[in-house]
């Protein structure tokens, strides 16, 4: 985990959980895996806003995911906004690890890490 960064992790019953990471600066990435359900696609939401809650136009992004028991992989990014990226993976039960890096028009390199349970 990077260690300039605090984690809020809201569950509301019928959504995804929201990992909103808050950076140095009071930057924040939000991110979420939707459904959340194993054994079908999942689409991994990165979503990057700055200290006054706008979005950060993204000049770039990579998420390095760690399924359980495997080998990270980058996933191909699609683009939904200017600082929103979002990758489609196959999700299994189990604890995964994520690991976003984006690279803000502003020139900032921001990082940030969650890992979530799936269960089966």
């Amino acid at each position: 985990m990077t260690p300039s960064q605090h984690i809020d992790i809201s569950k509301v019953p019928g959504q995804p959980t929201l990992y909103t990471i808050t950076l140095e600066g009071g930057i924040e990435i939000q991110a979420y895996v939707d459904p959340g359900e194993p054994g079908r696609t999942n689409q991994v939401h990165v979503t990057a806003f700055d200290a006054e809650g706008m979005e950060l136009p993204l000049h770039a992004a990579t998420l390095s995911i760690t399924p359980p028991g495997g080998a990270p992989f980058e996933p191909e990014l699609l683009r939904f906004g200017p600082g929103h990226f979002a990758a489609n993976i196959d999700l299994t039960a189990g604890t995964w690890s994520f690991d976003a890096t984006v690279h803000a028009e502003t020139g900032q390199v921001l990082t940030a890490s969650f890992e979530q349970t799936f269960e089966g």
